[in-house]
């Protein structure tokens, strides 16, 4: 680069992910929870809308929800903390979108959404 000097950051986003000097990835994670979170608030009448199937809003709140929570964290490990948070986040929108639906038909969606 010739004489210019280049600053040395903590951290940059590249692609939506937040690069940490450290490799800490539980700030990209949290980002990556909260980017969402207004996508899912708009969708309310969807996850209301008992019309359509389970399996139906599943799919819904994966193609939309999740996959911009799970975007990127493909590319580097996550430490046991940032995968509990993940988990959590998921669970709680699939309670969300089941209602009073049982945590055993919560499990059956989730390891099936046909």
């Amino acid at each position: 680069m010739g004489k210019q000097k280049i600053d040395q950051v903590n951290s940059f986003t590249y692609l939506g992910s937040i690069m940490r000097k450290d490799d800490g990835g539980s700030e990209d994670v949290k980002s990556r929870i909260a980017k969402p979170e207004g996508v899912f608030s708009q969708l309310k009448n969807v996850w209301k809308d008992r019309k359509k199937s389970l399996q139906t809003i599943v799919r819904i709140l994966e193609a939309t929800v999740m996959k911009v929570v799970k975007y990127g964290s493909e590319e580097r490990a996550l430490q046991k903390a940032d995968e509990d948070l993940l988990d959590v986040f998921q669970r709680n929108c699939l309670r969300i979108v089941l209602g009073q639906e049982s945590i055993d038909q919560e499990s059956k969606l989730t390891k099936n959404p046909d």
